[in-house]
């Protein structure tokens, strides 16, 4: 498990570097890698390590999976601008931080399986802190910051976030790409 969580996260941060780009399919790769990584804690939660299923510790596995699939769901919504983001990502931001407490309680408990603890808080903290900034981070300040070689497609975007059935913001959104692109083919 710890190489295919590796591949995924090394994906999701190259498929990141590329929406920061504007590169070609960049969304597609976050969408594949982080909901790949989302369902591989959901269901493969009992695969953390555990030391034995006598050990009394394999729910701590299964809702540390839970919690660290529903806060990437979430950083994947915030990420491609899609509703409910702040819902996933409030939920599993707060199931990550609970669990992180409950992990410490039977780290203090259980030191036997010390290891065991910290591979699972290690998990939970690199998925909640991106999780909490995404989750205090405004829409509108990271479309601007993703847009921001583009300010006119940046507001229109902005608008097309606060309005989202305006179908004029949409196709002025539409306009504005087409003006670009023919700009750009006749510069090159």
């Amino acid at each position: 498990m710890k190489r295919f969580e590796l591949i995924l996260a090394v994906t999701v941060l190259l498929a990141l570097v590329m929406k920061l780009l504007h590169l070609p399919m960049a969304s597609f790769l976050l969408v594949l890698s982080i909901s790949t990584l989302s369902m591989s804690y959901w269901f493969g939660a009992l695969w953390f390590g555990v030391p034995s299923r006598r050990d009394g510790t394999t729910w701590l596995s299964v809702l540390t999976g839970v919690a660290c699939s529903l806060a990437l769901l979430g950083c994947l919504y915030k990420l491609q601008y899609w509703p409910f983001s702040g819902m996933f990502l409030l939920m599993g931001a707060m199931m990550c931080i609970v669990m992180s407490v409950l992990v410490l309680t039977q780290w203090t408990s259980v030191p036997d399986l010390r290891a065991y603890h910290s591979s699972l808080l290690r998990r939970l903290a690199i998925i909640a802190i991106p999780a909490v900034m995404l989750y205090f981070t405004r829409s509108k300040d990271m479309a601007r910051f993703q847009y921001r070689d583009d300010p006119v497609y940046a507001e229109l975007f902005v608008q097309h976030l606060e309005h989202p059935a305006d179908t004029a913001i949409w196709n002025a959104m539409d306009r504005h790409r087409m003006n670009r692109m023919m700009e750009q083919a006749k510069g090159n």
